[in-house]
């Protein structure tokens, strides 16, 4: 279970009606660890409750194809690159990208981020 994961699991074990004594981790900010990886990437949906299962499937070509190449790059090796795969990993990471800007437009719009008040919390 990933650091995340084990927040939310928290938060919502102390939000239940029998909540045990949870301690929550404080952290500043959003920890992406340095490299965004496509599990940070789904963390981050589920930290604002976001739902990620539509880009799931491109965890290889997040984590191999993106994450891989840039770093190997990075550190200052060569890639050779063809045009014919570079456009296709163009057009995959330009539909990841508007996925991404509509479900957060989406959720800011309707308010989708926001914790969902309990009934027992409204009494």
């Amino acid at each position: 279970m990933s650091a995340t994961r084990k927040m939310i699991w928290r938060a919502q074990a102390l939000l239940s009606k029998d909540r045990e004594r949870t301690p929550i981790p404080w952290r500043k900010g959003v920890d992406t660890q340095s490299n965004l990886n496509s599990e940070r990437c789904f963390d981050l949906f589920a930290l604002v409750g976001l739902d990620s299962s539509p880009i799931q499937l491109k965890t290889r070509l997040i984590d191999y194809e993106l994450l891989r190449v840039r770093n190997e790059i990075a550190h200052g090796q060569y890639l050779s690159v063809d045009a014919a795969a570079y456009e296709e990993l163009h057009q995959e990471v330009l539909m990841i990208l508007d996925f991404v800007r509509n479900t957060v437009s989406a959720a800011a719009e309707n308010g989708a981020y926001k914790r969902k008040r309990s009934k027992t919390l409204e009494s």
